[in-house]
């Protein structure tokens, strides 16, 4: 889990729910890659290249209000 904090973020869970009967390693799979939560916010609030920090693009998150 990762949290995002702020006046100007908009609030929710995002990524599908976790489905506990099907796990990978008796874990829970992952569904939102932690790299599209750091490209919407490097394009969306900091306003930077997200390809020239991370490398690549990432899907971006309707995160930010």
């Amino acid at each position: 889990p990762m949290l995002l904090i702020g006046n100007g973020v908009k609030g929710g869970v995002y990524g599908a729910e976790p489905d506990l009967g099907d796990l990978s390693r008796g874990d829970l799979k992952m569904t939102t890659d932690f790299r599209s939560l750091y490209g919407t916010t490097l394009s969306a609030w900091l306003g930077t290249n997200q390809s020239a920090v991370l490398g690549s693009s990432w899907p971006l998150l309707p995160l930010f209000l």
